[in-house]
């Protein structure tokens, strides 16, 4: 089964039920922050009560919605800071592990450098992530 399209694919929901969907679908199956997706079904909502269509007859599945929502020039923004906060951790990680190597007596051999390079990998990687999340 196609992981985007629930089982209950095709079955008739009423608007209260699709539009409790968008949400939980935009913040948990997407992880936009729960603000954004509460903004975007607040949208959806008011752009039922101004047409006086349904949710399924205007904006179609809502599957396929909160997809088409996520596509946009914002998701790579958040592709970006996901990527920001891995390099950060890895950052935070390789420098206790080159502090611990350092300050252990028993430790020697290639084992601090390896670290070392490993937290200026990592430090690059976050530094140049900054640049390009800054220039969005």
């Amino acid at each position: 089964m196609n992981r985007w399209f629930s089982p209950g694919e095709g079955r008739r929901l009423d608007d209260e039920q699709w539009l409790r969907r968008l949400g939980e679908l935009l913040h948990g199956r997407h992880g936009l922050p729960l603000r954004t997706a509460q903004q975007h079904v607040t949208e959806a909502r008011e752009h039922l009560a101004a047409t006086g269509s349904g949710a399924q007859q205007e904006l179609g599945q809502v599957e396929i919605y909160a997809m088409d929502l996520t596509d946009g020039p914002g998701r790579d923004v958040q592709r970006i800071r996901h990527r920001l906060l891995g390099a950060l951790s890895g950052t935070a990680v390789f420098a206790v592990l080159f502090t611990l190597t350092l300050l252990d007596p028993d430790s020697s051999g290639a084992a601090p450098w390896a670290h070392a390079v490993l937290f200026a990998c990592s430090s690059a990687l976050a530094v140049t992530l900054l640049r390009k999340m800054r220039t969005r």
